[in-house]
């Protein structure tokens, strides 16, 4: 499931197709293997998953309830997680080259999806920062600011972050 972060959650249409999988469950409540009420499943496919998102923000704890979220939908529905790929700061996705070894992490972990789980050294290098969160708060209020100034601010940290990648 691929979707952006929006007020810390799924975006409404996701969470609507999330409910019209209600489907996939029968109607009784039964105790489930972890002791509490749930629905059996009532079809035996289970599709492994992998959660995608990006947020607008720099911090990644700012995923932390859509993954639980996620997380409860597989386990009651038996799907398996075989990975995240969660991008912060998504905001700076225009700097040219800033996403470029991400991008490539991003591929590594389409090919590791095709052939079993997204390993977690893959997922944390995915996750990683591409810029400071001071940086990139201060990029996005100038270019949110607009104007001649704001782009030239904007341009420059963007350049700074540039630079300081190709250093690492």
């Amino acid at each position: 499931m691929a979707f952006p972060l929006y007020f810390f959650g799924f975006p409404a249409t996701v969470k609507n197709v999330i409910d019209r999988l209600f489907i996939l469950l029968e109607s009784p409540q039964i105790i489930g293997n972890c002791g509490t009420t749930c629905h059996p499943i009532r079809f035996d496919r289970h599709p492994k998953t992998v959660l995608i998102s990006s947020c607008g923000f720099p911090e990644i704890e700012h995923f932390d309830i859509v993954r639980r979220h996620f997380k409860k939908i597989c386990d009651e529905a038996g799907w398996p997680l075989a990975g995240e790929i969660l991008i912060s700061a998504a905001g700076a996705v225009d700097v040219p080259g800033l996403f470029d070894k991400k991008l490539n992490f991003i591929k590594e972990a389409g090919s590791a999806f095709m052939q079993s789980d997204i390993g977690r050294d893959i997922q944390e290098e995915i996750s990683k920062p591409v810029i400071s969160d001071r940086d990139y708060r201060e990029m996005v209020t100038a270019a949110l600011k607009g104007g001649i100034t704001g782009r030239i601010k904007s341009t420059v940290i963007g350049t700074k972050a540039i630079i300081k990648s190709k250093m690492e």
